[in-house]
């Protein structure tokens, strides 16, 4: 859960927020196809509400159902060390200890680093790759990082001008046509984005320097 202000809070897009307050009992009982339904920000609200448990539970999913695509032997192995990491450090999904325990911080910091630098510099993937793997929650089409957004598209969306200043982690940069870089304005709580959505919602992804120049999918972590 991220805090904005004193009270909890879920989504700085105020509406996304106040959609979630109002379905908390809803989206506690919420499981990964159910989410996948979900426009982005609400998606990305509902799932910084979820329970540590439901967290660790998406994940499983996820990465089992990552694993049913035609991946080399080394690619799957090396998605097994990301599922291996996430199944003996749980305590990474409780409220907060990402903030607050530096050391716990480091750990996770430094095993993601060390694994998109192998993904990179052995396996060849792109920062769409490893985005697609570790940054979203969403199915994949292929093993190239094409994400299935057919029933999101479909769903109306809560999204507003307030929720387009932040799609991005600054640290772990997973923009396919430039670099997260920090805007003015954004959230700086953990609110949805960076490795397995656990990190704050910081940044833009620029292709330029000028803010006119950002080029970005929707659908990009």
């Amino acid at each position: 859960m991220a805090s904005c202000a004193a009270e909890p809070f879920y989504s700085c897009n105020k509406e996304a927020d106040k959609w979630v307050k109002e379905h908390l009992d809803e989206v506690h009982s919420m499981g990964r196809p159910e989410w996948m339904t979900l426009d982005e920000t609400t998606g990305r609200a509902c799932y910084v509400a979820f329970t540590p448990k439901q967290k660790i539970v998406f994940w499983d999913e996820r990465l089992s159902e990552l694993l049913k695509l035609e991946w080399s032997e080394l690619e799957r192995e090396h998605i097994s060390t990301f599922s291996a990491f996430l199944a003996e450090n749980p305590e990474i999904f409780e409220p907060y200890m990402l903030r607050d325990d530096e050391l716990l911080y480091d750990k996770f910091d430094r095993f993601v680093y060390e694994w998109m630098k192998y993904a990179t510099d052995t396996l060849g993937w792109t920062k769409r790759q490893i985005g697609a793997v570790i940054a979203s929650g969403y199915d994949l089409v292929d093993t190239k990082g094409a994400i299935d957004v057919s029933e999101y598209v479909a769903k109306p969306s809560l999204r507003s001008a307030e929720s387009k200043k932040c799609h991005c982690h600054i640290s772990l940069s997973f923009c396919e046509l430039g670099d997260c870089k920090i805007r003015e304005g954004c959230d700086r709580t953990f609110a949805g984005c960076g490795a397995v959505m656990l990190q704050s919602c910081d940044g833009l992804c620029y292709s330029g320097e000028k803010p006119e120049d950002l080029k970005r999918s929707e659908f990009e972590p």
